[in-house]
């Protein structure tokens, strides 16, 4: 008897499976160190079953990446669309934000997979590429937070949205550098995300100082 194609549903979960053991597998092993076999033993599957659901390691590292990606917008998107004061949302994505720092700085192996995947991305066009694409998608969704702001009267009008993407950019990038290396005192509680966001807030309520970054 022939056997049943397995449903799109089926597959989905076939994939993310296999792409969650090869993740602990580049976090254990360093990308590199990942060979077929590892991801073999690793995710429980044949090489045939392993190169059918993906090309091979860069496709899996692709996969990888992208559902990182995916959980973290799909937790901000949720707070987004809460419908909460501006002050308050910028607070609780500031939380989820150091939350996320958080977690990743109790996962040392997978801070250094991070690192490693920046390094080969050096000197690897299309690892690069991809990396862009990820980082341009937080950017709109960024942008669209602060667009967002700006119609609920938390943006000073002379704020061009640009401007203001950079800054929150900036910010948070720089709170997740350095509570990644252990530099700062920034903590994953309540009030470190409030003071961070009446920070943000402060400033950019005010006009910019930087004329070049006005409007007109």
């Amino acid at each position: 008897m022939a056997r049943k194609p397995m449903s799109r549903a089926d597959t989905a979960l076939r994939r993310a499976q296999i792409a969650a053991a090869a993740r602990r597998c580049f976090a254990e092993h360093g990308y590199r160190g990942s060979t077929v076999e590892a991801l073999e033993r690793a995710s429980g599957v044949t090489r045939g079953t392993l190169f059918k659901y993906f090309r091979g390691k860069a496709a899996l590292l692709d996969f990888v990446l992208a559902a990182e990606a995916h959980r973290r917008r799909a937790t901000f998107d949720a707070l987004l669309e809460s419908g909460d004061a501006p002050l308050n949302l910028v607070s609780a994505l500031t939380r989820a934000l150091l939350a996320q720092i958080a977690r990743s700085r109790s996962d040392p192996q997978a801070l250094r997979l991070r690192l490693e995947v920046l390094k080969l991305a050096e000197h690897d066009r299309r690892l690069a590429q991809r990396i862009r694409a990820l980082e341009d998608d937080e950017r709109h969704w960024r942008q669209s937070l602060v667009g967002q702001l700006a119609r609920r009267g938390w943006l000073h009008p002379r704020w061009p949205l640009d401007a203001a993407t950079d800054l929150v950019s900036t910010v948070w990038v720089g709170v997740a550098v350095q509570l990644s290396f252990g530099l700062s005192a920034w903590r994953d509680d309540a009030g470190h995300a409030a003071a961070l966001a009446q920070a943000l807030a402060a400033q950019l309520s005010q006009p910019p100082d930087d004329p070049g970054a006005r409007r007109g």
